[in-house]
């Protein structure tokens, strides 16, 4: 019965992991960086758009 919770929490820490990556990608703080960073932004709208659906706000 809380699954929607959990999952919509898991989108949600998710979505704040692939926003601090793409973060520091982008500040050149992760090394050699990425080619392409639009991984990164899809993931976190995707992310969001997942746990927005499972809070049933979406």
């Amino acid at each position: 019965r809380d699954l929607d919770y959990w999952l919509a929490f898991h989108a949600w820490r998710s979505a704040c992991i692939a926003a601090g990556v793409y973060t520091r990608y982008k500040a050149g703080q992760m090394g050699a960086g990425a080619d392409d960073l639009t991984r990164f932004e899809d993931s976190v709208e995707h992310s969001i758009h997942t746990g927005l659906v499972a809070a049933g706000i979406a």
